[in-house]
């Protein structure tokens, strides 16, 4: 099954304070990191610094599926995931750090993409004569 079709399949964004809190997302389909870069480009062309903001935390609800251990300030206790919220739970600063992440996501590392694929050992057989021909 890829990698993007499967619910179960999640990677975690964990902040470096050692506080466990942690944002956890979905891998996303080749359409859905273009849309996110869409959300990116329109976040970089706002002028108001609340509408860049809104759309930079709209590029990141885009595969953001739940969060862990992230205290109310007010209480100290867990919240609830409500990924609405984002733009208020994270700085601008922790923004960009958590988009950097998810665009190198985006392009999944050799284990995961392994992972992801299934093919035949006969079409792998037929792809590598058709590579070692065409290279001759």
């Amino acid at each position: 099954m890829p990698i993007a079709l499967d619910p179960r399949k999640t990677w975690e964004y964990e902040f470096k304070d050692d506080s466990g809190a942690a944002l956890v997302f979905r891998y996303v389909t080749s359409t859905q990191a273009a849309d996110i870069a869409e959300l990116i480009e329109k976040a970089d062309a706002e002028t108001s610094l609340r509408s860049k903001a809104k759309a930079y935390g709209d590029a990141i609800r885009a595969s953001l599926c739940d969060w862990r251990d992230m205290p109310d300030p007010s209480t100290g206790k867990p919240m609830d995931f409500d990924s609405s919220r984002i733009e208020s739970v994270l700085t601008l600063a922790e923004i960009a750090a958590v988009l950097e992440a998810v665009f190198s996501r985006i392009q999944l590392g050799d284990t995961d993409q392994k992972k992801s694929e299934s093919p035949s050992p006969s079409n792998e057989e037929k792809s590598a004569e058709g590579a070692t021909a065409e290279s001759a």
